[in-house]
Parts: structure tokens; C-alpha cells; sequence
């Protein structure tokens, strides 16, 4: 027996009569007006409380003769502001066209009516476009934020000291890296706010991606284990390849962080440093740019397992040889017999604690003392 909701008499359940698509709730272009509108109120708020504060200190700064030093720090702000802001565009923006046309397609299950389906990608797309301008915005004012960092580095002076035997004024120089102290206290901290900067970025990148992917195949009725093609396969592999080589970037870094090293005996580089994280942070180095380039090359072999293989081989190196190597070195060879094994490094501890300090420079002087000639203390 079958049933039929219309029959003979022409009654449908339906509006129209038919089992078509229903009415949307609403007008999707009048949504999105609504909703840039707000946005907008939003921004015109926001600039007019940054113009008021600018305005005030400003006036403030100009009060004190100390105008020229707020200009100079506001327009650093400035142009930080829009060069992270453009870099993390020119970053995310292909790769969230990317992610979108090739994850696009004909509904594998319609799961929704193809009128709200139509409204929901037009939504997703202006959606994509806010989402790159909002992270825009913000890994712009990150960046801004390191203003300090960076006119300390464009003002960089080299150190100088001078020497105990000739008196003479020369470079102060580390004694592992023979690098001016300067390297130290305006470089060193500049290459770690770009790496961390740039580690963020890379990150945020791929999540926002990821999202693009799963979010416009799951309005496909369909999920991104059945969907995965090899351009998926080829934009995680380059993708991947960035991050490894930002990480590895990061190793280079950590070999001249070795001076601040808190995990020996004394403050600076020790034994395990120089003799087990070094060579370990070298060799992980290599390393990083072998998978990286091998990562790089997977865009045009598109294979899952270069990918699980060499991501694996990495974090297998980075455990072992990075962090359960020098934890053997530090517990069997240097802790049985530590202070033969710092001798080396404990002197430069205390030669650079006195530099530090100006204790190097101090002059010393004999008085002869006059005797005394009479009373109870007479001779003395």
C-alpha cells in the first residue's frame, strides 16, 4: 500500500503544493548588511578611543619637552603595526584560497535546503574574509607591541672593556661564541620576538585552514577523511614544512640562549651545555632542514607517509637527542664528579660576575701608616 500526502484532492502539506525547497527565515543580504553595519560602529569606536589616546599623551609629552621621544616611539608603533599586519595577510590569505577552492564542491548528502546551503557558503566566504582581517589586525598589534625591542635594535652600540694587562679599550666579546656582548642585549632578543612571532603566525595559519577545510567539506554533507585529496595532501606538506623550518630557526637561536643556561652548577654555559645540548641543537639543526626540504618536495609526491615519516623521525630526534641525551650527560658523567667537570666554566663565571659589576676596574693603593710615637699604643 502507498500513501500519498496529495492524492486525489490536491491537498499537499506544503505551501506551494509541492515537496520543494522552504522559504529562508530571512534575507540573507539584509543580515549581512546588518552585521557590517554593526561592525563598522564597532571600528569607528575603537579608532576614535586610540585617537583620543594618542591626542592625550600627545599633549602630555609635549608638556614635559619630551615630544620628538613620544613621536619617535608612536611612529615605531606605526609602521610595526603594518608591516606584521601585512606579512600575516600575505601569510594566511592564499592558503585560505587555497583551503576554500579546494575543498568547494557539489553537496556529496545535502544535509540543508540548496537556497539556505547558498546562503550559508556566501556567509562561510564573507566570513573567511573577516576572520584574515580580525588576525590581521591583531598579529599587527603584536607586533607593535614589541616597539622597545626593535629601536633597541636599530640603536645598537657595541660593548666595550678594558683590558687588565695593557689598560687598553677593547671589545667585550663572549668567551664560547666570541660575539660582542651587544649581540647579546639588542640582536639575540629582536631574533626571538620575530621566531615567536612568526611561530604564532605559522600556527594560526594552519588551524585557521584547517577550519576552512573541515567547515566547507562538512556543508558538503561530508567529513575530511572521505574528502582528503592529494592538493590536500600537498598544501599540509608545504604548510608543515614552514613550521619545521620556523622551529629549526629556533634551535639556532637556543645555542647562543646556552649562556643563560640555569641548569648547571653556576649561571651561564657549563659542561652538559657545551658538550651535550650544543652539539645536540646542531645535529637538530641539520636535521629540521633535511625534513623540511623533504616536506617541501612532498608537494609533488603527495604522500601521507613522507609526511608521518619524516614529522615522526623529527619528533623522535627532538625527545631523544634533544632532551634524554643531555639529561644522561648532566645525571652520569657530570654529577659524580661536577666540580672536575665545571673547572673550565666556573672561572668565566667569576671573570664575568666582576665585569659586570666593575669589580674588575676597582684600583688598589698601599698607605704606608705613621707609628706611634707616644703613650699606651706607643709604636705601633
Amino acid at each position: 500500500m502507498q500513501f500519498n500526502f496529495q492524492g486525489n484532492s490536491g491537498w499537499s502539506p506544503f505551501p506551494t503544493g509541492d515537496s520543494g525547497t522552504p522559504s529562508l527565515p530571512m534575507d540573507p543580504g539584509r543580515l549581512l548588511k546588518w552585521v557590517l553595519l554593526l561592525g563598522g560602529v564597532i571600528f569607528l569606536v575603537v579608532i576614535l578611543n586610540l585617537l583620543r589616546s594618542i591626542y592625550t599623551n600627545l599633549l602630555w609629552f609635549d608638556t614635559l619637552d619630551y615630544q620628538g621621544v613620544y613621536l619617535k616611539v608612536l611612529q615605531t608603533k606605526v609602521w610595526l603595526f603594518f608591516v606584521g599586519a601585512m606579512v600575516f595577510a600575505a601569510l594566511v590569505t592564499p592558503n585560505a584560497i587555497v583551503a576554500y577552492r579546494q575543498s568547494r564542491g557539489e553537496p556529496v548528502m545535502p544535509i540543508v535546503p540548496p537556497a539556505l546551503f547558498d546562503m550559508l557558503q556566501r556567509l562561510f566566504r564573507w566570513g573567511i574574509v573577516l576572520g584574515a582581517l580580525l588576525l590581521s589586525i591583531a598579529f599587527g598589534v603584536i607586533a607593535s607591541g614589541q616597539w622597545e625591542t626593535m629601536l633597541r635594535f636599530v640603536n645598537e652600540v657595541p660593548f666595550t672593556t678594558t683590558d687588565a694587562a695593557s689598560g687598553a679599550v677593547i671589545p667585550a666579546v663572549d668567551p664560547v661564541f666570541h660575539k660582542n656582548i651587544s649581540f647579546y642585549v639588542f640582536t639575540l632578543p629582536v631574533l626571538n620576538t620575530v621566531q615567536g612571532w612568526l611561530m604564532g603566525a605559522v600556527i594560526v595559519t594552519m588551524v585557521a585552514t584547517t577550519s576552512i577545510y573541515v567547515i566547507n567539506i562538512s556543508l558538503r554533507g561530508s567529513t575530511l577523511a572521505l574528502s582528503l585529496t592529494t592538493q590536500m595532501v600537498a598544501h599540509a606538506s608545504v604548510l608543515l614544512g614552514i613550521l619545521l623550518f620556523v622551529i629549526t630557526w629556533s634551535y639556532w637561536i637556543d645555542i647562543y640562549e646556552l649562556l643563560f643556561s640555569r641548569g648547571g652548577t653556576i649561571f651561564g654555559a657549563s659542561y652538559t651545555d657545551m658538550n651535550a645540548r650544543l652539539p645536540a641543537l646542531r645535529f637538530l639543526i641539520v636535521l629540521g632542514i633535511i625534513v623540511g626540504l623533504l616536506l617541501l618536495a612532498n608537494a609533488y609526491f603527495r604522500s601521507t607517509k613522507i609526511i608521518v615519516g619524516g614529522f615522526g623521525l623529527w619528533v623522535a630526534a627532538a625527545i631523544i637527542v634533544g632532551t634524554v641525551y643531555p639529561t644522561l650527560v648532566q645525571r652520569f658523567q657530570v654529577a659524580p664528579n661536577e666540580l672536575a667537570r665545571e673547572r673550565a666554566y666556573i672561572p668565566r663565571n667569576i671573570e664575568f660576575t666582576r665585569q659586570a659589576f666593575a669589580l674588575d676596574r676597582i684600583a688598589v693603593e698601599e698607605y704606608g701608616l705613621a707609628s706611634i710615637s707616644s703613650g699606651e699604643l706607643q709604636g705601633q
